[in-house]
């Protein structure tokens, strides 16, 4: 008799959870226009419209009108963000499921970057000869491109950041491993194959991750962990150094500084998630100093072209010299110099001021991700090609 009371009584707080769990954001929501307290918890990477709700007959017959209300309320509809978050996580952790693939150990993936390691699509496949004609032509590119910034003076130098589908393939859901193309060829195989052949600085971060310390991704994001960013900026400064004959000063990494949890990037795709969930790891960050190899170090001037991952780069230079000037052009075509001017592209390059720029540098890197070899910089190279072949350094550089 007593088990069954203990039986009952544990159904019953079974159900009372259910339906607090049931009823609890209607409870926000009228205790949120009571008490005006939102109730509620903001959504990362998420904007609510700005812009006014279109109120015309035509906005009304085309649908724009209709469009702009919903978007208003649902918006403005409290607690929207719990909602949203709480249904995330139900599908995170119980289901793996998300906007992003979630492989193994909550281990977090973009679809690119599973495509090109297992060659998922026919782009992705470097065996096949269109493939191989472009970037045979794009290392050309590179290569003619290193010859006419030497005949002016001038350093290139480029670095691959590594791919999280290729460094934590085990963690790659077996629904993807399984569809792999086995008779294909990655195109960072092919890339360090026909680059090897040329006299271009290029540094292959995945190639040196066997010397890492700690581990080159967390979990949580597709950038590669700090600790691998700042072992890599320093090869890079290094390299730039070697290249150029110049005495620019050196990265030294002096330290390590241990936080409990994910530190800057290294979180970026679970944020992205927007999931109730907060997962215990240990992150690792180097402490850094900056040494001038001169009294009066001559200054870095660069014209930096990459994605995300050159942020890491641009960080590392700006937090420990002043002695570095850096023009940072990203792969959304947008450029930011250091005066802080900005310039949108919007794939036009001809807006981009080629002659101020490569008047104002001695060193041009290109950091290119791993997945996105493939992408040719976006067509950085070529027109950065096609400038340095009329290029005449204006008077006095």
């Amino acid at each position: 008799m007593e088990q069954g009371k203990k039986t009952g009584k544990g159904k019953k707080a079974v159900i009372a959870a259910f339906l607090l769990l049931l009823f609890l954001p209607a409870l926000l929501t009228v205790l949120s226009h009571l008490t005006r307290y939102p109730f509620d918890t903001a959504l990362y990477g998420y904007e609510p419209p700005k812009d006014p709700v279109p109120v015309s007959i035509s906005a009304w017959l085309g649908g724009e009108m209709q469009k702009g209300i919903a978007s208003k309320v649902e918006s403005g509809m409290r607690p929207r963000g719990v909602l949203v978050k709480a249904y995330n996580t139900a599908n995170f952790l119980l289901f793996s499921k998300s906007e992003r693939i979630i492989g193994k150990n909550y281990d977090i993936f973009e679809k690119e970057y599973i495509n090109a390691e297992l060659m998922l699509n026919p782009a992705d496949d470097f065996s096949r000869e269109e493939n191989i004609t472009s970037l045979k032509t794009f290392v050309s590119e590179l290569e003619e491109v290193n010859r006419l910034l030497k005949q002016h003076g001038k350093t290139l130098v480029v670095y691959i950041a590594p791919s999280k589908g290729s460094l934590d393939r085990e963690n790659i859901p077996d629904k993807y491993t399984a569809m792999a193309n086995r008779d294909g060829v990655r195109c960072i195989d092919l890339f360090r194959e026909e680059i090897r052949k040329t006299d271009v600085p290029c540094l292959i971060c995945p190639d040196i991750a066997g010397e890492l310390e700690y581990p080159a991704f967390y979990p949580t994001g597709i950038h590669w962990s700090r600790t691998y960013e700042q072992l890599c900026s320093q090869r890079v400064i290094d390299m730039i150094r070697e290249q150029s004959g110049t005495p620019y000063g050196r990265l030294l990494l002096t330290g390590v500084k241990a936080y409990p949890g994910p530190i800057w990037r290294e979180t970026d795709v679970l944020q992205l998630a927007n999931v109730f969930y907060d997962p215990k790891m240990t992150c690792c960050e180097y402490e850094t100093e900056w040494e001038d190899t001169e009294d009066y170090p001559p200054m870095l001037r660069m014209l930096l072209q990459g994605d995300s991952f050159a942020l890491g780069l641009f960080k590392d230079l700006r937090d420990n010299t002043e002695d570095v000037q850096i023009c940072l052009v990203t792969n959304d075509y947008s450029a930011e110099d250091w005066d802080g001017r900005v310039t949108l592209m919007r794939n036009d390059w001809e807006k981009f001021d080629w002659q101020y720029y490569l008047d104002n540098t001695d060193v041009v890197v290109v950091e290119i991700a791993e997945p996105f070899v493939k992408n040719r910089t976006y067509g950085f190279v070529s027109n950065l090609l096609a400038r340095l072949k009329e290029y005449v350094p204006a008077e006095g550089r």
